[in-house]
């Protein structure tokens, strides 16, 4: 006869090797996951969302650059691994939670809020409203500060705009397509390098008048930037980020200079 087989009916263990129930939502991982409040490490999670967004943004040879030009000891091999994963990881959070944070952001810029709808269904899936709506801001604002960097690079809305209409006579297929490229690979650096590319051959043949100098060199730069996520948060959660468009604007340029 074969071995006896023995049959024991699970319980739940109790006492001290009971596990601990932090209510965390599967799908967030614990970095992101505030056991005290129960709650979503926002910043955390778009910090990470944010960063990936850049490496995904960047071209592999701008970012293998990077790393190799990062100071020796700043970190380690490990340590810029665990960095990727978490970076990773807040990404299939939203993922996972059967979130299009693109489609919602869309619909956010339109029609300048989301439905009940939505939020329902984003707190279900852990996500509550303030989260939700410094993820969308974030993102905006990310978008806003691309576009002023690429202004500023040109000298201005309407320099880009006469640049770009000189390049679609002057440049070739092939010399438009690599600064397509460039403009929208969503890698401010790249963009602001293709943009100034352009001005210098569009100088080179139309001359420099005194209004195509760059308008940031019309007056002192404050030079101020953030250092983080949470500085532009805290400037975009004052009242007069909404009722104030010169504070906007401020706060706009600001974030264009910065890199977070």
């Amino acid at each position: 006869m074969g071995g006896a087989v023995e049959l024991n009916i699970a319980s739940e263990p109790t006492g001290p090797e009971a596990p601990v129930q932090n209510d965390r939502p599967a799908h967030i991982p614990e970095k992101f996951w505030d056991a005290e409040t129960k709650s979503i490490r926002t910043e955390a999670l778009l910090q990470s969302y944010g960063e990936l967004e850049k490496k995904v943004g960047a071209p592999k040879e701008a970012a293998q650059a990077q790393e190799s030009a990062a100071p020796e000891g700043e970190k380690t091999e490990a340590e810029a691994a665990q960095d990727d994963a978490d970076d990773k990881a807040a990404k299939a959070a939203v993922e996972a939670a059967g979130i299009d944070m693109a489609d919602l952001q869309a619909r956010f810029d339109k029609e300048g809020k989301l439905s009940d709808d939505d939020y329902t269904k984003l707190e279900k899936a852990g996500f509550d409203k303030g989260t939700v709506d410094d993820f969308i801001e974030y993102r905006r604002s990310k978008a806003d500060g691309y576009v002023a960097a690429a202004h500023a690079a040109a000298g201005g809305a309407e320099e880009l705009a006469k640049m770009t209409q000189w390049a679609a006579q002057g440049y070739d297929a092939a010399k438009i397509q690599v600064f397509n490229d460039a403009v929208n690979s969503g890698d401010k650096n790249r963009a602001e390098q293709a943009i100034k590319a352009l001005k210098a051959d569009y100088v080179k043949a139309k001359g420099s008048p005194a209004k195509l100098l760059n308008v940031a060199n019309n007056g002192p730069v404050t030079g101020d930037v953030y250092t983080s996520l949470q500085q532009m948060l805290a400037d975009q959660a004052k009242p007069e980020y909404r009722a104030d468009p010169a504070f906007r604007e401020a706060v706009k340029q600001k974030l264009a200079r910065s890199n977070i």
